[in-house]
């Protein structure tokens, strides 16, 4: 069964932190852009979708190995952290499992 945690951060730049998430990503993995979000495949059971509103970044994290998932959380906000330039204090929230 899926574990999902979600991350809900406050910018104005929502739109390039994302656009420079997914340009570094996809050196290494099949990233997805469609109808204003990005997907992005870190192995077959483990991932981030990142959407949009004018002023918020919306991560929903996916994985099956729960252990797994603070270290996931870590890399995803220390990546937005670095591609916005700037020290957000997201709390991740588990979600329910689909």
């Amino acid at each position: 069964m899926a574990v999902i945690s979600q991350l809900t951060l406050e910018t104005t730049e929502v739109q390039r932190v994302i656009k420079r998430l997914g340009n570094h990503w996809k050196h290494k993995f099949e990233v997805v852009e469609q109808d204003g979000k990005t997907l992005i495949p870190f192995s077959d059971t483990d991932n981030v979708l990142l959407s949009f509103n004018e002023t918020h970044l919306f991560a929903k994290l996916t994985t099956v190995d729960s252990d797994a998932m603070t270290k996931l959380q870590q890399v995803v906000l220390n990546h937005i952290n670095r591609m916005a330039n700037q020290e957000f204090d997201g709390t991740w929230v588990d979600a329910p499992s689909e």
